[in-house]
């Protein structure tokens, strides 16, 4: 298999999971600002909020993702796979099991990342290219409504919205709800029905508010986030309320100056046009006018019939600052998790495989050795092993010696090493030596060693490799860890 698309699939994997747990994060923390700041305040600043973290999802997050992976990164040894003996392999990454070089894990992730992109196809391709199908069916059938009452409304209506572009009105008998549709040159499209001037007025304005603050984009972008998140299920709630919010603030501003029997009559209509549109669910994604969710539809009544009061300057600012500082934080966060429970992941995964490795396969054998003073000078000049363990990444030519790392230790402690070649005929041995010269060696097998040595008496001990192919052969690349 492919390493360079293994890794890909690795990175991919994690920045989704990265991605997504951010972007969960903090549609918790917006609801959370909104329950113990917003009540009783206007919901365009919300929703506007929750328009910020549409734009951060669809690319920041993934970005900042990439970004911690990339600050972690460095070479590890990986787990074991003890199969038809002992096969050392690799994982490059801070993210423990995501990155292991494993034939079985490998296909694994291969086979999760296929179903994703499976369900990205099926969640935002397929229904994208259906509701394109469905709105180009409903421009055929749609007939520019030219009437004078329509102009005449849709006119004061761009001076009441300080809008300059003329946007085009569609009748459709294939609809029974009025919503808007285009993103570069939008349009309204209304059901052939019966209206009076002031309902006309009403919903003609709501979409043209749609239209104006380009809610289509937004809820394309919400689609997106979407089908790349297709399998968290806060995402679904997230688009639910951004839909849901998106209404609430056309209906503030339609409503600005309304009063009581207005604010009933607008409601009236809302009603209306809900049980016209019962039973047809096609254009969901779309900025429409009424909504097919009931418990949504009673929360939406009642705040027409309230009147909203204007945010604060100060809870504003402390919004915008609460979004700015929540989004990075809400990344680090997720990468800080994500790293925890790979790298306990793994060290479960690394005690349960190397138990069932039989170490007594690799035998040491000793043999006394007369240090000069030279040497004993070299020696004192190798890294000291440290208590997190040393990674190693040597290269030896022929029959060539390489001081890897020193440790002082005492009777009975116990030094794993863990090392293996980039090709499985490479021979080599690893040497554990005294300072006064007693030495135990371990060859390798299939080009890799796993050994634990142990002190014999308190003293400096030196770990080192030396090659065995012979004088001609090939540099022997070895990988791996010492702790």
């Amino acid at each position: 298999m492919n390493d360079m698309l293994v890794y890909a699939v690795n990175y991919v994997l994690a920045i989704l999971l990265m991605a997504s747990v951010a972007g969960s994060v903090l549609f918790l923390c917006v609801k959370l600002f909104d329950g113990m700041f917003c009540k009783g305040y206007e919901m365009k600043y919300y929703y506007y909020l929750m328009r910020a973290e549409v734009l951060f999802c669809v690319f920041p997050a993934f970005l900042l993702a990439a970004v911690c992976i990339g600050s972690k990164n460095y070479v590890e040894l990986g787990i074991l796979d003890p199969k038809d003996g002992v096969e050392v392999v690799s994982y490059v990454d801070y993210f423990g099991i995501m990155m292991i070089r494993n034939r079985k894990l490998n296909l694994v992730k291969i086979c999760l990342f296929g179903i994703w992109l499976l369900g990205f196809i099926v969640t935002f391709i397929l229904r994208l290219v259906k509701e394109k199908i469905v709105i180009m069916k409903i421009r055929k059938s749609a007939a520019e409504w030219d009437e004078e009452l329509v102009n005449r409304i849709r006119d004061r209506i761009m001076q009441e919205t300080a809008t300059r572009r003329k946007i085009r009105i569609y009748q459709s008998s294939m609809i029974t709800t009025p919503f808007s549709a285009g993103m570069i040159r939008p349009v309204i499209y209304f059901p052939k029905a019966e209206l009076q001037a002031k309902d006309l007025y009403n919903i003609l304005k709501h979409e043209y508010i749609h239209c104006k603050r380009k809610d289509v984009i937004y809820q394309l972008l919400m689609m997106f986030v979407r089908g790349m998140h297709w399998y968290n299920p806060i995402i679904y709630l997230f688009e639910r309320e951004f839909s849901y919010y998106g209404e609430l603030s056309c209906d503030e501003e339609v409503l600005r100056l309304a009063d009581v029997d207005e604010r009933y009559a607008y409601a009236q209509l809302v009603l209306s046009m809900t049980e016209s549109d019962q039973g047809n669910g096609r254009y969901g994604y779309q900025a429409g006018f009424v909504s097919r969710n009931e418990k949504e539809m009673k929360r939406r009544i009642t705040h027409i019939m309230k009147e909203s009061k204007r945010i604060a300057k100060a809870v504003l600012l402390s919004g915008i600052l609460f979004f700015a500082g929540v989004c990075p934080g809400a990344v680090f966060a997720a990468s800080e998790g994500f790293s925890v429970v790979n790298g306990h992941i793994s060290d479960i995964a690394e005690r349960a495989v190397s138990t069932e490795v039989k170490m007594e396969e690799f035998m040491a054998y000793t043999e006394r050795t007369v240090l000069t003073e030279e040497q004993i000078q070299e020696l004192e000049e190798v890294p000291q092993l440290t208590a997190e363990g040393a990674y190693i990444d040597v290269t030896i030519y022929g029959t060539e010696s390489t001081n890897l790392r020193k440790a002082s230790l005492k009777k009975g402690d116990i030094v794993r090493v863990n090392l293996s070649a980039d090709n499985v005929e490479d021979d080599f041995v690893i040497g554990f030596m005294d300072i006064n010269g007693d030495t135990s060696y371990v060859n390798s097998k299939r080009g890799g060693v796993l050994y634990m040595f142990q002190a014999d008496k308190t003293s400096s001990y030196v770990i080192f490799v030396k090659g065995r192919n012979n004088s001609n052969g090939n540099g022997i690349h070895i990988m791996g860890i010492i702790k």
